[in-house]
């Protein structure tokens, strides 16, 4: 099995057991290189993907192959179609108001 399970998980090639070792083994959760920067009249502004994401929002994962984020949860039983577990985000100027919105299922 590759190493980068969000991307199997992706092509949705996997068996039933192989997601369980999968969900065993837990959601990646690297360090990834998003950097978002904006400009104002005075100010230049600058934000960073933060890794502490991962411990806010317990259900969320990432790729480093694409460097977006996801939905472990959402990939593993892909119970409704969304970014989360498509073609995942790397918005970090709405990240945040994005995953508190969300609604995962199972979770709530």
């Amino acid at each position: 099995m590759e190493v980068n399970c969000v991307q199997n998980l992706l092509k949705n090639l996997l068996s039933f057991e192989e997601k369980l070792l999968i969900k065993k083994k837990g959601r990646p959760i690297p360090d990834l290189q998003i950097t978002y920067s904006s400009t104002s009249k005075t100010r230049t502004y600058n934000r960073v993907f933060n890794k502490n994401m991962y411990e806010k929002y317990e259900w969320m994962c990432g790729c480093s192959l694409t460097n977006k984020l996801f939905c472990f949860v959402c990939l593993l039983f892909k119970k409704e179609v969304s970014a989360w577990n498509k073609q995942g985000l790397n918005d970090l100027k709405h990240i945040a108001e994005r995953a508190k919105n969300t609604k995962i299922p199972f979770l709530t």
